[in-house]
């Protein structure tokens, strides 16, 4: 007994409940913990749940397969225990998230990633697959694959028509533009483009703490400046 931790709550109040088992969790490893809810009222049954659910701790209870009436008991030796699931992970709320939280860091690997592994098992597979090919895009803009990702533009903003935030479809049909001229013929818009988006490429790079590859697509910046005054004003 002296290793239980115990604390006393007011059994209607959900947010006591909260709290106790956010104090008692601080600090711990979350994988290492489950919430059992096999006894105790309707008020700190859920509210145990819920605050499970949202910090993504397993939540339990001892279920039963047969029952007795008359003594209103599980039958003995009937009992097994069930690991509720998580709404947050079957929705793939939480993942979701992540990916988006990824995605905001300009980690687009890691967002596809996420979402990759979501397809199988979430019942709103609409929405992971429009963040999915919406990732893709900037996924192949960043890694330089300007051909892949101008054909993808087009059908991604008629199959998502009415699913993509307008901010997203202004930025894709700008970058729609940008990539016709970067992959178009050479000439001195296409150098002040290319140079642009190796810049732009590199702050990104550098955000994510990729300084080597930051550097090195700030020094090709450099180079195709000198590279065009050489050519557009001085013939060479």
């Amino acid at each position: 007994l002296s290793q239980i931790e115990k604390r006393r709550v007011d059994s209607s109040d959900v947010a006591d409940v909260y709290q106790a088992i956010r104090d008692f969790v601080a600090g711990k490893d979350y994988r290492e913990i489950l919430i059992d809810v096999t006894g105790g009222k309707k008020s700190m049954v859920g509210g145990a749940c819920m605050v499970g659910n949202l910090l993504g701790i397993d939540t339990g209870y001892i279920d039963y397969e047969r029952y007795i009436p008359g003594l209103r008991q599980p039958e003995p030796g009937s009992e097994y225990p069930n690991i509720l699931k998580n709404p947050l992970v079957i929705f793939g709320d939480m993942e979701i998230k992540k990916a988006k939280d990824a995605f905001n860091d300009y980690n687009f690997t890691q967002a596809i990633d996420i979402l990759k592994g979501l397809e199988d098992r979430v019942k709103n597979i609409w929405k992971v697959k429009y963040l999915h090919d919406l990732v893709g895009i900037y996924y192949s803009i960043d890694q330089f694959e300007l051909k892949e990702a101008k054909q993808k533009i087009t059908p991604f903003l008629e199959k998502y028509k009415d699913e993509v935030d307008t901010k997203f479809k202004d930025n894709l049909e700008e970058y729609q533009k940008i990539l016709e001229i970067l992959t178009g013929e050479d000439g001195i818009e296409k150098d002040c483009y290319r140079a642009l988006y190796f810049f732009f490429s590199g702050l990104r790079f550098a955000k994510r703490k990729r300084y080597d590859v930051a550097v090195f697509l700030m020094y090709r910046v450099i180079e195709l400046i000198f590279a065009s005054i050489l050519i557009y004003d001085e013939g060479i």
